[in-house]
């Protein structure tokens, strides 16, 4: 309960772009009293990032913290801006989450095990086609959807209340089956909110849905030649909100202020590929870089590469995803990584392997930063962090539990088989992992300790948007209806 109380009190942006690091100090774990000598640098929904002096950055989670430790973390709160953080009352403000985790491991809320007439706490109709994953700010859940030819982004309440609908501009439908014209998620900083469009539309709106500035990426810069339908979800780190394409034309990062839409900065990101492996739906992670700086994380076109988000310089990259003897293989790249502590994890060939990538360096980072590599990954789910283990969901329900640290399989198991595959990707929640099929049929397991089945929960409505947990409830948006599900009715 002490880590969700202070939670509730922590008054940062979910960026921490205004907190500088300070001065190293002792971290104490609570039940060991083993120590640690190192400097904050951001405070997460549920953890906390600490840097040594050799300059390595590792992740605390609250939970095993002292109370000297907690305390601590309020008086730097106190310090900071009063504004809300999008972690009040267990937000979800980006296509991950909050940690970018794909889960929740600072909540101590419970959730379903399964899903009856019991558990709903509400459900109600969604207008027009859109398969985006919802987010969730203080009391608003907010989704984008392409109705009557136009794009539209709406917000509910908690209780299921439609609160508003704001046009942005005419909408392209999606070409694939399980696709829309709105794919990629909506993200917030707790002060706007951004969205973006198969259309080529990238919008900035309030929270009364006031549309506060808009440009069309098409008419800008040219046609999205993908083989599907974009999938790239916004990303807003500081006062910048940042559009990746990654195609098979000249691809880009552009980022726009975020308060007037005036552009920054944008930089060439091609990497001539063919066979559609330059096409990429993996949405840009955050994390920051050994200065404490923000850096901007981009995963595509068998290149990963790290950007300065204040003004898209180039850090470092990273290539040797697609050897040359494979390279006919039409390796794009669906599913977002994943970052763990320094770490990040990269599923790459198309739902065949893993790679482990160290954050830091400069330059040619191809040999020197991959720390492993591994058979195994989703092709379209993309991966969850949770307690320390990255937990991988395949096309056709088989999960992997993997060791980030050395990319050993932890355990192996998996759901049972049907007609449908996975395209959404897993949530953890309340150590159960959440998982969709494409057919409706919503699969709990319990993973404390192992691998369970808990349930097999039949929607009846095709699901490609991932499940999100906030505060106790469980949102699943299905093909027509968005659903609420709660142990607390």
């Amino acid at each position: 309960m002490r880590a969700k109380a202070l939670i509730a009190t922590l008054s940062l942006t979910l960026l921490a772009g205004n907190l500088s690091p300070l001065g190293a100090r002792t971290w104490t774990e609570a039940n060991s009293g083993r120590t640690l000598e190192a400097e904050l640098v951001q405070i997460n929904a549920d953890s906390v990032l600490v840097r040594r002096a050799d300059g390595k950055t590792l992740t605390l989670p609250f939970n095993i913290l002292s109370e000297e430790d907690l305390t601590f973390i309020k008086e730097q709160d106190a310090t900071t801006s009063s504004a809300p953080s999008p972690v009040d009352s267990g937000g979800w403000p980006r296509w991950r989450g909050p940690t970018d985790h794909g889960s929740t491991s600072g909540d101590d809320h419970q959730y379903p095990e399964s899903l009856t007439e019991d558990d709903v706490a509400w459900k109600i109709e969604t207008p027009g086609h859109g398969v985006s994953t919802p987010i969730v700010y203080h009391d608003q859940i907010i989704l984008t959807a392409v109705d009557d030819e136009e794009d539209i982004v709406l917000a509910y309440s908690l209780d299921g209340e439609l609160l508003w609908s704001t046009d942005i501009g005419d909408g392209r439908e999606g070409r694939h089956k399980n696709a829309s014209g709105s794919n990629p998620s909506p993200s917030t900083d707790g002060e706007i909110i951004a969205v973006s469009f198969k259309s080529g539309n990238l919008a900035v709106v309030d929270f009364e849905g006031k549309r506060l500035w808009d440009v069309n990426l098409i008419d800008k810069y040219g046609d999205i030649k993908m083989n599907w339908d974009f999938g790239t979800s916004p990303v807003i780190v500081g006062d910048l909100v940042v559009a990746a394409v990654m195609h098979a034309g000249e691809s880009y990062v552009a980022a726009f202020d975020k308060n007037s839409g005036a552009l920054k900065w944008k930089i060439d990101r091609t990497y001539p590929d063919f066979n559609e492996s330059d096409n990429s739906y993996a949405t840009p992670l955050v994390f920051k870089n050994t200065d404490g700086a923000d850096a901007l994380l981009i995963w595509g076109a068998n290149h990963l590469t790290a950007y300065n988000a204040a003004d898209g310089e180039l850090l470092w990259s990273a290539a040797d995803f697609n050897p040359d003897e494979e390279r006919n293989r039409n390796w794009c790249a669906i599913a977002t990584p994943v970052i763990i502590d320094d770490l990040a994890v990269i599923p790459f060939g198309r739902g065949k392997h893993l790679a482990g990538m160290k954050l830091h360096g400069e330059g040619d980072v191809t040999e020197s930063n991959r720390t492993w590599t591994r058979d195994g990954s989703g092709e379209v789910p993309s991966l969850s962090a949770y307690d320390g283990k990255i937990y991988v969901l395949k096309n056709r329900g088989e999960v992997i539990c993997v060791d980030p640290s050395d990319g050993e399989t932890v355990w192996n198991d998996a759901f049972p088989r049907g007609s449908g595959s996975f395209f959404a990707s897993p949530l953890v929640a309340d150590g159960k992992l959440y998982a969709a099929r494409e057919d409706g049929t919503v699969f709990i397991a319990d993973i404390k300790n192992d691998f369970e089945v808990l349930s097999e929960n039949p929607l009846e409505e095709k699901i490609i948007a991932s499940p999100v947990a906030v505060d106790g409830r469980l949102l699943i948006r299905g093909e027509n209806h968005l659903y609420a599900f709660s142990t607390e009715n």
